[in-house]
């Protein structure tokens, strides 16, 4: 009864063992992706605000390069366009309501 006894503790301390090795792997897998994800994140942040200062920057652009201070001297120097004088200005006034059809 003895040796039987024996050999069922064995059973139960391989049987804890075995579990404290696949809970120590579970939790050492789970941590290692945690870690990868998280550099994962980290780098899409840094992306993300990279992308962020280049629409600033392309905005600033867009603005600067529609800016009648820029667009006047194009196209005078390509277009030969001027300028109106007052002389050329006409004022149009609209006559009743418009009428969409």
């Amino acid at each position: 009864m003895a040796k039987r006894r024996l050999r069922v503790g064995r059973w139960v301390i391989a049987g804890g063992l075995v579990g404290f090795v696949l809970i120590a792997v579970a939790i050492v897998a789970r941590r290692s992706y945690g870690h990868r994800e998280g550099l994962t994140i980290t780098a899409l942040q840094r992306k993300e605000a990279e992308l962020e200062s280049e629409r600033t920057r392309l905005s600033q652009l867009i603005r600067e390069g529609s800016s009648r201070s820029h667009i006047v001297p194009i196209a005078e120097g390509r277009l030969g366009m001027h300028p109106p004088s007052e002389t050329q200005i006409v004022y149009l006034q609209r006559s009743g309501p418009v009428v969409a059809h």
